[in-house]
């Protein structure tokens, strides 16, 4: 017996994959939506923080266990971000992401800081 009810999965924004359980397979490995935002956020780690970033697997982006903390820090606020935007059905947008990303720097290391936001102070 499957421990999740077969339904209509709402994925962020609104848009419905019609006849797939919603379950954290469908919402953070095949979902059309969080694969499209899992690249953004690929391009802007790269972008910011480590130009030879790939994680085409999403291997690291799960486990968190690249070299540089600051990328585990992306990684670990895009999951959160993910799971709150599905939770309160709403889109996956980067620059969203971006404040939701600052906010969360408050109280951590002076070094991720730095990297994330190129200052070393929350903006």
């Amino acid at each position: 017996k499957q421990w999740y009810q077969r339904r209509v999965a709402i994925t962020a924004g609104g848009d419905i994959c019609v006849n797939q359980p919603e379950t954290l397979e469908h919402i953070y490995l095949e979902c059309p939506k969080t694969l499209s935002f899992l690249s953004q956020v690929e391009e802007h780690i790269r972008a910011h923080i480590d130009e030879s970033y790939s994680d085409h697997d999403k291997l690291l982006h799960f486990t968190c266990n690249h070299t540089n903390k600051a990328v585990n820090y992306v990684n670990l606020v895009a999951n959160w971000f993910i799971g709150r935007q599905f939770q309160n059905h709403k889109p996956l947008f980067l620059d969203a992401f971006e404040k939701f990303l600052k906010q969360f720097l408050t109280g951590e290391m002076q070094s991720i800081k730095v990297i994330i936001t190129g200052t070393g102070s929350v903006t």
